[in-house]
C-alpha cells in the first residue's frame, strides 16, 4: 500500500513536473520570440543609430560649409563697409555743397544774361538783313513782272488770252526763279506776237503733213502697178535677140511645129 502511495505521488510528482515543463518550454519559446523581437529591434536600432551618425557627419560637414561661407561672406562685407567709409569720407560736405549750388545759379543767370543779349543782337541784325532783302526781294519782282509784261507782248501781242491764267496766279518770288532778268535798256526787234507766228507755223506744218500724206500714198499706188523684178528677168529670158530670124513656129503646148 506504501509502494503504490508513492507510486501515486511519484507519479503526480512526475505529472507536475511534467506540466513544470511544458509551462518552462512555452516560457522559453516565449522569451525566444521576445529574444527574436529584441534582436530585430537592436538591429533597427543600429541601422537608425548609423543613419543618425550619417546625418549627424552631413551636418557637420554642412555647418562648416556654412561658416566658412559665412566668414567669408562677413571677410567682404567688413571690406565693402570700409570700403563705402572711405567713399563716404570723400564725399564734400553739406557747405561745400551748398557752395557749389550758389556757384551754379550765379553762373546760369550769368549765361542767361549773355544769351539775351546775344540773341537780341542777333534778332537786330536778322530783322535789318531781312528789311534789306525784302528790299530787293521788291525790286526783283517788280523787275520781273515788266519782263513778264514784255514777254506777255511778244507772246500775244496786243491781244489778251482768256485760258491761261497761270501767270496772274504766280507768285512773284518763282517768276524770278523762273525767267531771267533783263535789261529794259535792251530794245526788242519788231517781230510778230509769238503766239500768231506758232499758229502759222502750225497750220503750215499740217498743209505740209497733208502734202506728204498725199505724195506717199501716190508713191505706193505707182510702186503697186509696177511689175516685179523677177517676172521680167523672167519675161525678157524668153525674148529673142534683136537681129534673130524666125524660121518656123512652134504651138502653145509645144507638140506641133510649123515651117516658115
Amino acid at each position: 500500500m506504501e509502494v503504490e502511495s508513492q507510486l501515486r505521488r511519484l507519479r503526480k510528482s512526475f505529472e507536475e513536473q511534467a506540466q513544470e515543463l511544458c509551462r518552462l518550454s512555452s516560457e522559453l519559446g516565449h522569451q525566444s520570440r521576445i529574444v527574436k523581437v529584441l534582436d530585430e529591434s537592436l538591429q533597427q536600432t543600429s541601422q537608425q543609430t548609423c543613419s543618425l551618425e550619417y546625418r549627424l557627419s552631413n551636418l557637420e560637414h554642412e555647418r562648416e560649409v556654412q561658416q566658412r561661407s559665412t566668414r567669408s561672406a562677413f571677410e567682404s562685407l567688413g571690406a565693402r563697409v570700409t570700403e563705402l567709409g572711405l567713399e563716404v569720407a570723400e564725399l564734400p560736405t553739406a557747405e561745400e555743397i551748398k557752395d557749389g549750388f550758389r556757384q551754379l545759379e550765379h553762373s546760369i543767370a550769368c549765361c542767361e544774361a549773355q544769351l539775351r543779349q546775344e540773341l537780341g543782337e542777333a534778332m537786330r541784325q536778322l530783322s535789318v538783313t531781312t528789311e534789306a532783302s525784302l528790299s530787293h526781294l521788291r525790286k526783283d519782282s517788280d523787275l520781273c513782272r515788266r519782263d513778264l509784261d514784255v514777254l506777255h507782248r511778244q507772246l500775244w501781242g496786243d491781244e489778251i488770252p482768256s485760258a491761261p491764267k497761270a501767270l496772274e496766279q504766280t507768285e512773284p518770288s518763282a517768276l524770278a526763279a523762273e525767267i531771267t532778268v533783263r535789261a529794259p535798256s535792251q530794245a526788242l526787234p519788231a517781230l510778230p506776237p509769238l503766239a500768231k507766228r506758232l499758229g502759222q507755223a502750225e497750220d503750215r506744218l499740217h498743209a505740209l503733213d497733208h502734202r506728204n500724206k498725199a505724195q506717199h500714198e501716190e508713191v505706193i499706188q505707182r510702186l503697186a502697178l509696177k511689175a516685179d523684178e523677177e517676172d521680167m528677168i523672167r519675161q525678157m529670158a524668153r525674148k529673142s535677140d534683136l537681129g534673130h530670124t524666125h524660121d518656123c513656129l512652134v504651138s502653145a503646148d509645144g507638140s506641133s511645129t510649123f515651117a516658115l
